[in-house]
Protein backbone atom coordinates (compact mmCIF):
# COMPACT_ATOMS: atom_id res chain seq x y z
CA UNK A 1 0.00 0.00 0.00
CA UNK A 2 1.54 3.14 -0.52
CA UNK A 3 2.47 5.58 1.84
CA UNK A 4 3.68 9.02 2.28
CA UNK A 5 6.94 7.64 4.24
CA UNK A 6 10.25 6.95 2.73
CA UNK A 7 10.53 2.96 3.08
CA UNK A 8 13.68 1.36 1.17
CA UNK A 9 12.59 -0.29 -2.09
CA UNK A 10 13.48 -3.79 -1.07
CA UNK A 11 11.30 -3.89 2.08
CA UNK A 12 8.64 -2.26 -0.17
CA UNK A 13 8.66 -5.23 -2.69
CA UNK A 14 8.63 -7.69 0.18
CA UNK A 15 5.61 -6.11 1.42
CA UNK A 16 3.69 -5.01 -2.00
CA UNK A 17 1.15 -7.26 -3.43
CA UNK A 18 1.52 -9.84 -5.29
CA UNK A 19 -1.26 -11.83 -6.82
CA UNK A 20 -1.09 -15.43 -8.78
CA UNK A 21 -3.43 -16.65 -11.42
CA UNK A 22 -3.26 -19.82 -13.41
CA UNK A 23 -1.91 -18.11 -16.00
CA UNK A 24 0.36 -14.82 -14.89
CA UNK A 25 1.73 -13.93 -11.90
CA UNK A 26 0.98 -10.13 -11.28
CA UNK A 27 2.97 -7.89 -9.82
CA UNK A 28 1.85 -4.10 -8.43
CA UNK A 29 4.42 -1.52 -7.48
CA UNK A 30 3.44 2.07 -7.27
CA UNK A 31 6.44 4.86 -7.11
CA UNK A 32 5.86 8.58 -5.95
CA UNK A 33 8.68 10.89 -7.23
CA UNK A 34 8.56 14.77 -7.36
CA UNK A 35 10.90 17.39 -8.62
CA UNK A 36 12.16 20.06 -6.59
CA UNK A 37 10.96 23.35 -9.13
CA UNK A 38 13.68 25.80 -7.11
CA UNK A 39 16.16 24.65 -9.71
CA UNK A 40 13.71 25.59 -13.05
CA UNK A 41 12.85 28.68 -11.31
CA UNK A 42 16.15 29.87 -10.52
CA UNK A 43 18.31 28.09 -14.03
CA UNK A 44 15.81 28.51 -16.68
CA UNK A 45 12.14 31.08 -15.85
CA UNK A 46 14.21 33.67 -13.99
CA UNK A 47 16.85 33.90 -16.78
CA UNK A 48 14.70 33.66 -19.72
CA UNK A 49 12.30 36.83 -17.83
CA UNK A 50 15.79 38.90 -17.43
CA UNK A 51 16.68 38.36 -20.67
CA UNK A 52 12.75 39.13 -22.66
CA UNK A 53 13.23 42.66 -20.31
CA UNK A 54 16.61 43.06 -21.69
CA UNK A 55 15.16 42.99 -24.96
CA UNK A 56 12.92 45.76 -23.77
CA UNK A 57 15.87 48.31 -23.40
CA UNK A 58 15.71 48.49 -27.43
CA UNK A 59 12.94 50.67 -26.88
CA UNK A 60 15.13 53.35 -25.15
CA UNK A 61 17.55 53.37 -27.83
CA UNK A 62 17.14 56.31 -30.81
CA UNK A 63 14.85 55.11 -33.35
CA UNK A 64 17.86 55.49 -36.07
CA UNK A 65 19.97 53.00 -34.56
CA UNK A 66 17.99 49.83 -36.14
CA UNK A 67 21.16 48.00 -36.09
CA UNK A 68 21.95 48.27 -32.18
CA UNK A 69 18.71 47.82 -31.58
CA UNK A 70 17.63 44.75 -33.71
CA UNK A 71 21.17 43.20 -33.01
CA UNK A 72 20.42 43.11 -29.07
CA UNK A 73 16.72 41.71 -30.02
CA UNK A 74 18.60 39.18 -32.05
CA UNK A 75 21.48 38.26 -29.72
CA UNK A 76 18.39 37.79 -27.01
CA UNK A 77 16.53 35.37 -29.52
CA UNK A 78 19.49 33.05 -29.62
CA UNK A 79 20.18 32.79 -26.18
CA UNK A 80 16.50 31.73 -25.34
CA UNK A 81 16.95 29.49 -28.07
CA UNK A 82 20.35 28.00 -26.50
CA UNK A 83 17.89 27.97 -23.08
CA UNK A 84 15.53 26.07 -24.84
CA UNK A 85 17.86 23.32 -26.34
CA UNK A 86 19.01 22.95 -23.16
CA UNK A 87 15.90 22.57 -21.73
CA UNK A 88 14.86 19.71 -24.25
CA UNK A 89 17.78 18.09 -22.98
CA UNK A 90 17.23 18.25 -19.48
CA UNK A 91 13.92 16.91 -19.75
CA UNK A 92 12.92 13.44 -20.47
CA UNK A 93 10.88 13.23 -23.82
CA UNK A 94 7.54 13.52 -24.03
CA UNK A 95 4.42 13.51 -26.47
CA UNK A 96 3.64 16.89 -25.54
CA UNK A 97 5.12 20.29 -24.33
CA UNK A 98 5.47 21.01 -20.92
CA UNK A 99 4.48 24.59 -19.19
CA UNK A 100 8.45 25.24 -19.41
CA UNK A 101 8.61 24.68 -23.27
CA UNK A 102 5.21 26.79 -23.74
CA UNK A 103 6.83 29.73 -21.15
CA UNK A 104 10.20 29.13 -23.57
CA UNK A 105 8.19 29.57 -27.09
CA UNK A 106 6.22 32.04 -25.62
CA UNK A 107 8.86 34.28 -24.53
CA UNK A 108 11.48 33.52 -28.11
CA UNK A 109 7.88 35.24 -29.53
CA UNK A 110 7.23 38.25 -27.31
CA UNK A 111 10.91 39.16 -28.19
CA UNK A 112 10.68 38.69 -32.02
CA UNK A 113 7.66 40.76 -32.01
CA UNK A 114 9.66 43.38 -30.43
CA UNK A 115 12.85 42.92 -32.80
CA UNK A 116 9.47 43.55 -35.44
CA UNK A 117 8.46 46.58 -33.60
CA UNK A 118 11.80 48.10 -33.88
CA UNK A 119 12.05 47.62 -37.56
CA UNK A 120 8.90 49.20 -38.23
CA UNK A 121 9.86 52.15 -35.82
CA UNK A 122 13.30 52.61 -37.36
CA UNK A 123 11.04 52.79 -40.80
CA UNK A 124 8.05 54.76 -40.20
CA UNK A 125 11.25 57.13 -38.84
CA UNK A 126 13.12 57.09 -41.69
CA UNK A 127 10.08 58.17 -43.54
CA UNK A 128 9.58 60.96 -41.19
CA UNK A 129 12.85 62.04 -42.00
CA UNK A 130 12.22 62.26 -45.90
CA UNK A 131 9.28 63.95 -45.33
CA UNK A 132 10.89 66.73 -43.29
CA UNK A 133 13.93 66.97 -45.77
CA UNK A 134 11.53 67.39 -48.60
CA UNK A 135 9.96 70.22 -46.82
CA UNK A 136 12.92 71.89 -45.65
CA UNK A 137 13.89 71.61 -49.70
CA UNK A 138 10.64 72.63 -50.81
CA UNK A 139 10.42 75.59 -48.29
CA UNK A 140 14.15 77.02 -49.27
CA UNK A 141 12.98 77.16 -52.67
CA UNK A 142 10.02 79.05 -51.69
CA UNK A 143 11.95 82.02 -50.63
CA UNK A 144 11.89 83.42 -54.64
CA UNK A 145 9.07 84.63 -56.28
CA UNK A 146 9.14 82.21 -59.08
CA UNK A 147 9.25 79.22 -56.51
CA UNK A 148 6.12 80.80 -55.24
CA UNK A 149 4.33 81.11 -58.53
CA UNK A 150 5.64 77.19 -58.97
CA UNK A 151 4.13 75.88 -56.25
CA UNK A 152 1.04 77.67 -56.52
CA UNK A 153 0.86 76.06 -59.93
CA UNK A 154 1.51 72.52 -58.20
CA UNK A 155 -1.24 73.23 -55.35
CA UNK A 156 -3.98 73.72 -57.91
CA UNK A 157 -2.46 71.19 -60.28
CA UNK A 158 -3.01 68.84 -57.49
CA UNK A 159 -6.40 69.87 -56.55
CA UNK A 160 -8.03 69.51 -59.82
CA UNK A 161 -6.21 65.77 -60.07
CA UNK A 162 -7.77 64.99 -57.03
CA UNK A 163 -11.53 66.10 -57.85
CA UNK A 164 -11.94 64.42 -60.99
CA UNK A 165 -10.39 61.18 -59.43
CA UNK A 166 -12.74 61.69 -57.01
CA UNK A 167 -15.35 61.89 -59.47
CA UNK A 168 -14.28 58.86 -61.23
CA UNK A 169 -14.13 56.84 -58.34
CA UNK A 170 -18.03 57.53 -57.19
CA UNK A 171 -18.57 56.61 -60.54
Amino acid sequence: APTNQAVPLFDYLRSSEARINDNYAAFTVSIRTSRLTFFYWMNYILVVSVLVLLSFFTFSLSASMIEARLSLSLTVILAINVFQIVLFEKTPDTGYLTSMHWFTISSTIIVALVAIENLVVYLLHKRLADKKAAISFVKSRLKSKRGQHAAHVIQRTVKTWLRRHRLRQML
